[in-house]
């Protein structure tokens, strides 16, 4: 049961525009999404707006005081939103501030601040509109997602974005003050596991997570293991190529699917491994590469911008193109590297993320935002 800390400021986060805590059980993310909140709610008291239809506070863990409003009379998610600001006025209205956890569904809030007049944090863990380019729609949706994105920081009072480069460029879109948008990156809960390079075992296994999308590049990763059959490649996630890409490896029993899961267990999988791949044609700020580097397992990663200020070539990782020809060639590289080398490679991504995306450092940082904000 909610109880509200009259000492403490609140804030209402307001979900993606759809989503909910059930599907981030689904999804597998639910305990890391709400990490930062569990470590939040010691300072802040905490109200989550969810789209879920059901129950949603089964989620929470049972010592947190966090409040979720969620969709119980299961209206259309429009009908839904529009209601928010009066269903729920009493609670809203004495929060402090609002925070998107993306710009999709930053309507909702920017309808609900309409009425209470409180503070809005605009938060995007991607460039919204680059990655809708990307995904090549039609030239009206993205006139369309363009006034969106616009609107949204038209009407926020703070952004947050997880690197410099998307910083960049929305200022540059936009013509923002520096001081509207402030760069917290994702984080990553610091892991005591060491990798230890195997050295008896000549077939490697490489793994990929995230989920099975044109975005990902699967099809040039699957293209490489077709030819070399001696090393093995597990895929965990699911999305709409999954048929496809299921259909395009069939017979080659060295390429496995399996579903997505809950992150514990992905872990495992990962550990289990000698190396992650992340193939993307694009990224933001990829958590699972993240979270990977904090394992200590090897990663490859092709050279997108967002990835490469993560990703120093040789030192913390491994970089590469996108093609399956050069994709091929990092693959054999790092099968015959030095062993020696490669555990130095691994200690040392594990090191850079613990200095740089320790939760205990982003909370930090969301907590100075939140204590600023007027």
């Amino acid at each position: 049961m909610f109880i509200e800390n009259k000492k403490k400021k609140t804030l209402t986060l307001f979900l993606t525009y759809g989503s909910s805590l059930k599907q981030w059980k689904i999804s597998g993310i639910l305990e890391r999404e709400l990490l930062l909140y569990y470590k939040l709610e010691k300072k802040f008291n905490i109200i989550i707006i969810s789209y879920g239809t059901e129950n949603e506070n089964i989620y929470l863990r049972r010592s947190s005081n966090i409040k979720i409003i969620y969709n119980k009379h299961n209206h259309h998610p429009i009908f839904y939103s529009l209601l928010l600001p009066f269903k729920y006025k009493k609670i809203i209205k004495n929060s402090d501030f609002y925070k998107t956890n993306q710009l999709w569904g930053s309507h909702v809030a920017i309808w609900t601040k309409f009425f209470f007049n409180k503070p809005l944090i605009l938060r995007q863990g991607y460039d919204f509109l680059k990655h809708r380019i990307l995904e090549r729609h039609s030239k009206i949706k993205i006139n369309l997602y363009k006034i969106y994105e616009k609107i949204s920081f038209l009407f926020c009072d703070q952004s947050v974005v997880t690197t410099q480069n998307i910083k960049f460029d929305i200022k540059k879109r936009y013509r923002l003050h520096n001081k509207k948008i402030t760069v917290i990156p994702n984080y990553i809960v610091s892991n005591s596991s060491n990798f230890k390079i195997k050295s008896s075992n000549k077939k490697k296994n490489f793994i990929f997570v995230g989920r099975l999308e044109e975005q990902k590049n699967l099809f040039n990763i699957i293209k490489v293991f077709k030819k070399l059959t001696q090393h093995n490649l597990t895929i965990i996630g699911n999305g709409s190529l999954e048929k496809e890409l299921k259909k395009f490896s069939k017979n080659y029993k060295n390429i496995q699917f399996e579903n997505r899961q809950e992150q514990k267990m992905v872990f495992k999988k990962i550990r289990k491994n000698n190396f992650f791949i992340l193939p993307s044609l694009y990224e933001g700020h990829p958590k699972i590469l993240l979270e990977t580097m904090s394992l200590g397992i090897p990663v490859l990663s092709t050279n997108y911008k967002g990835i490469k200020n993560i990703i120093r070539h040789g030192e913390n990782g491994f970089l590469t193109n996108f093609d399956s020809k050069s994709l091929s060639e990092s693959v054999i590289n790092l099968v015959n590297y030095d062993k020696k080398k490669i555990q130095i490679v691994a200690n040392n991504a594990m090191k850079f993320v613990k200095l740089n995306f320790d939760i205990s450092r982003i909370v930090d940082m969301e907590e100075k935002l939140y204590e600023n904000i007027k």
